[in-house]
């Protein structure tokens, strides 16, 4: 092997090795899903794969990445886009099954941007290993399932979901609509309560572990090029950003229907809940 080729794959290990840092500035933070989870679970659990990685919020911190300080934010597109959609039902759902086909789409680029890595490359703590990178990719959706759990489990004590075999059929329908179109969302729910901070702070802690074990993986992956190395990543970049931009636009909705459409006096309740 000659000394250039071993420039190239210390210069592709390097590249690789800041994939994981660079990715999760694009994920989405645990409070992002877990919020999203309460009105479509399957498309929160495809877009938690989709982009790879996630943001590191602050650890043991539930105030720094909270549902509340999301909802008090302003969404980014004209309210005029929601009242239109809002009457045009049949454009709405043609938007709908287009985030799916995205996110699906988004998440098989991961996959097997993943496969090829695995196969075409060795790790060198694990030499007969190719499935690191795919296990990898598809742990932020343990690491968000705490936090989305905890908040759909208030959701029940509060009597917002069907117990019956109702359930089943609500939820299909449920997943076909923009988050736009659904109930504004209890703000009781997103109380500091024990069982939400304990599965948050585990959610953080996973997620800074996730992106030092993405570190560890990638940066240790042998007999790859620079050019390799790059079009992985931005292959890993194209998946991220998309998924980003379907999951603002359904946290957009959720913001209009929250800030938009609810009483008065439910605003003032949500915006005067006691800090932990």
């Amino acid at each position: 092997m000659s000394e250039n080729t071993k420039a190239y794959m210390s210069s592709s290990s390097l590249v690789l090795g800041l994939s994981p840092v660079l990715l999760s500035t694009l994920g989405p933070s645990i409070s992002e899903i877990g919020l999203l989870s309460l009105n479509l679970p399957a498309l929160s659990a495809m877009l938690s794969l989709g982009t790879v990685a996630v943001y590191p919020s602050r650890a043991l911190a539930y105030n720094a990445d909270s549902c509340r300080d999301i909802l008090e934010q302003t969404t980014a597109l004209p309210v005029s886009v929601f009242h239109a959609l809002k009457q045009r039902r049949r454009l709405a759902s043609i938007i709908s099954v287009a985030e799916y086909l995205i996110v699906a789409l988004a998440v098989f680029n991961v996959f097997y941007t993943s496969w090829q890595l695995g196969v075409t490359t060795l790790l060198n703590f694990i030499c007969q290993s190719s499935f690191m990178p795919i296990i990898w990719t598809s742990l932020p959706l343990l690491i968000h399932l705490p936090a989305a759990l905890a908040f759909r489990f208030n959701l029940m004590c509060v009597g917002e979901m069907p117990r019956s075999w109702k359930l089943v059929r609500s939820r299909i329908i449920s997943e076909t609509k923009l988050c736009m179109m659904h109930k504004p969302i209890p703000t009781s729910i997103f109380k500091a309560s024990p069982v939400v901070l304990a599965c948050h702070w585990m959610a953080t802690l996973f997620g800074f572990v996730h992106v030092i074990l993405g570190i560890l993986i990638y940066s240790s992956l042998l007999f790859t090029m620079t050019t390799d190395a790059a079009v992985a990543l931005l292959r890993y970049f194209a998946s991220a950003l998309a998924c980003r931009f379907v999951l603002m636009f359904e946290l957009s909705g959720i913001k209009w229907v929250q800030n938009g459409t609810t009483p008065v006096s439910t605003q003032s309740e949500y915006l005067h809940l006691e800090e932990f």
